[in-house]
């Protein structure tokens, strides 16, 4: 398979590419978008978040882009963490908007999170 990129606008819903193209009927298009926050900036978002807003001792990592709806949205993996112990978890799920770098779900995001951290049970 041969993989040719162009470059495009979304205009009204519609891609519309800067240069004029020609493809064949039936051919297979696969569209990626960019997004406004990358996933640095993604994740100093949620950690500085969850310091201020749910604990001290939490932190987000393992960050992917998934797509949600009509947008694109990183998800972070949350951990307890402290000085001298290994993180723990994941207690739950981050979502940050890709492109607004809006928290979702942020009262059942800490909900969660609390409900995770007070059940847990270090292994003896």
């Amino acid at each position: 398979m041969t993989v040719t990129t162009y470059r495009g606008i979304i205009h009204r819903g519609k891609v519309e590419t800067t240069d004029t193209i020609e493809l064949p009927d039936g051919a297979e298009v696969y569209v990626v978008a960019s997004t406004s926050i990358s996933a640095p900036a993604a994740k100093r978002i949620a950690n500085c978040w969850l310091v201020s807003e749910v604990g001290n001792l939490l932190m987000a990592d393992h960050g992917i882009l998934i797509r949600s709806g009509a947008g694109w949205v990183w998800q972070f993996e949350v951990f307890s963490t402290a000085a001298g112990r290994k993180p723990w978890g994941p207690l739950g799920v981050l979502k940050i908007d890709a492109a607004s770098g809006e928290i979702l779900d942020r009262e059942q995001t800490k909900v969660t999170l609390y409900e995770r951290a007070r059940a847990y049970r270090p292994p003896v």
